[in-house]
């Protein structure tokens, strides 16, 4: 995941100088379908719109070595969102993050979109740690 976490800033600091109005405008429309389904508290459906949502910003960027180094860990990113989107209360978390991006990626800050697209991997990875060890100390304690 820290692998990814790298790759996905560096994909979100390169699209700051490649995305186009319609580009946002798209992102923008995946965000509205996760703000959706975190009503619904569709975990799956917020999943799939999340993995289109970074397949865009990692498309936008161009760099085609990037895409097929980010591609190559997908199985396991698609785990890790599922695990992590399951987690009560991250769903709202992952949406600020998204608006977030989005936000730096309108504004073309490179410096910006980069960090919070790592902070929102590592945010991931965190989550699931955190949560396993709760379950783990329930399990001990029944």
């Amino acid at each position: 995941m820290q692998i990814r976490g790298v790759l996905e800033g560096l994909a979100a600091r390169l699209a700051t100088k490649m995305i186009s109005e319609e580009e946002i405008k798209e992102l923008e429309k995946y965000q509205k379908q996760m703000e959706y389904y975190t009503k619904k508290d569709d975990v799956l459906a917020f999943s799939e719109m999340d993995a289109e949502f970074h397949e865009l910003i990692l498309n936008i960027c161009g760099n085609n070595r990037l895409i097929q180094i980010r591609k190559n860990l997908s199985d396991q990113a698609h785990r890790y969102r599922i695990r992590s989107l399951s987690v009560p209360g991250r769903l709202k978390y992952s949406l600020k993050e998204h608006q977030e991006i989005v936000e730096a990626l309108k504004r073309k800050n490179a410096e910006q979109a980069d960090r919070l697209s790592q902070k929102h991997i590592e945010n991931v990875l965190a989550n699931i740690l955190a949560h396993k060890d709760k379950e783990e100390d329930r399990y001990k304690n029944a």
